[in-house]
């Protein structure tokens, strides 16, 4: 579609030009039959394109477990790249062919949300440049206004009095003001453009939010939804670097739909760790749970999984969003490690044991910050490091005073 734009429409842009002022009901039929054309176009790329997506994300059986439940420990890297633009190759359509080929819920949606960027933006430049009216024809009222004999044989008159009533003197100053001529399209030109891009664009707008709507829903791996909530964000930057306002407004409706589900998912993540912290059911007559210790190292390398994750995909250095969950979840995890040390009675082995929990923490952090060198990262590894270390001092003291007995 751009190679005809630009090879074939544009050099008729004159011809347009000279419609607009001569025939006007011509230049509104051109419009028309080219808004359908392009429409049309559109509608049926996008419409086969999602749906050989609809078929790759349906082979993808990823859904959102909770920290407690979830099975993975490692934290897949290569799936972060695709929160940037800049990352894998988009999946093709034809790809879908293929009954073995599969591709994370996150490389789907940046595919269409890149292809969408590149034609939304592409499509609004050319309508802006073809179908706004000529410079002359905007500026042609307000350039015949401004060397009009009333502008400028009409100047402004300011009467001053310098000085008092004693010796002061009164002057008169005249200026002339003019006008300058408005630069750039005006809001009813923009308006317009608007209009048209939204006729072609409006199918595509559905099948892209259709796609959103079977990405989030049923939930996604947490770190797959942050993947693509920092895509979008990408996405709504360069789109609006590009200077196409409805697709801003498009992207920034979906951007708003996925951090209430972040915040919705990052709650049950919580409270799935405050539950193994309490030990104990609902129950007026339920037992107290004994945490396993498979149970609290498994908890800590999701942990570790879960951070590295987050600020590798975070740029900013503070961000409540992010950093506030991390560190509630902290938090109860910390409850757990000191819930599960509480069973041990022997001083010696519960301070082993804490020892060992924190060097598996920092042992992850450490693998984390290579790979995400952020602020936070220095922190976390610092918390857990002075945990340790007075764990340490507390098993030494433990000691010594065991063989003075």
């Amino acid at each position: 579609m751009q190679v005809i734009q630009t090879s074939v429409l544009i050099k008729y842009r004159p011809l347009f030009t000279f419609l607009q002022r001569q025939a006007p009901a011509v230049a509104s039929e051109v419009q028309r039959s080219y808004t359908g054309a392009a429409r049309t176009y559109y509608e049926t790329g996008f419409r086969r394109y999602a749906r050989s997506l609809g078929w790759l994300k349906s082979r993808c059986v990823d859904k959102f477990e909770p920290i407690t439940a979830g099975e993975k420990e490692v934290l897949e890297t290569d799936r972060l790249a695709n929160a940037k633009l800049d990352g894998p190759s988009v999946t093709l359509a034809y790809m879908a062919d293929d009954k073995t080929h599969k591709e994370p819920v996150e490389a789907l949606l940046r595919s269409l949300l890149i292809v969408f960027m590149d034609n939304a933006t592409a499509e609004y430049t050319f309508v802006k440049t073809f179908f706004s009216p000529e410079p002359s024809m905007r500026s042609k009222d307000s350039v015949n206004s401004i060397f009009s004999s009333d502008a400028l044989l009409s100047p402004t008159d300011h009467q001053s009095i310098s000085g008092s009533d004693f010796g002061g003197s009164r002057s008169r100053a005249g200026s002339i003001s003019i006008p300058s001529v408005p630069k750039g399209p005006s809001k009813e030109e923009q308006a317009g453009t608007d209009t048209i891009w939204k006729q072609i664009f409006e199918p595509i707008l559905e099948y892209v939010q259709t796609f959103v709507k079977t990405v989030i829903d049923p939930s996604p791996p947490i770190i797959s939804l942050l993947t693509m909530i920092r895509l979008t964000e990408k996405v709504l930057a360069e789109v609006e670097n590009r200077e196409c306002p409805p697709a801003v407004t498009f992207l920034f409706g979906i951007r708003l739909q996925m951090w209430p589900l972040f915040q919705k998912l990052m709650n049950e993540n919580i409270e799935a760790v405050k539950k193994v912290a309490e030990g104990s059911g609902s129950g007026l007559f339920s037992r107290t749970v004994v945490i396993a210790e498979g149970t609290v190292k498994h908890l800590c390398n999701r942990y570790v999984m879960l951070f590295t994750a987050f600020v590798s995909l975070t740029d900013q250095e503070e961000e409540t969003m992010i950093f506030s969950n991390l560190l509630r979840t902290r938090q109860e995890l910390e409850k757990v490690i000191q819930k599960y040390v509480s069973q041990i009675t022997d001083a010696i082995a519960k301070g082993s044991t804490q020892t060992t929990i924190y060097e598996i923490l920092l042992q992850g952090l450490n693998k984390g910050v290579q790979s995400a060198a952020h602020p936070k990262s220095q922190n976390e590894l610092a918390y857990w490091s002075k945990l340790e270390e007075e764990t340490r001092r507390k098993l030494v003291s433990v000691r010594q005073a065991k063989r003075r007995q």
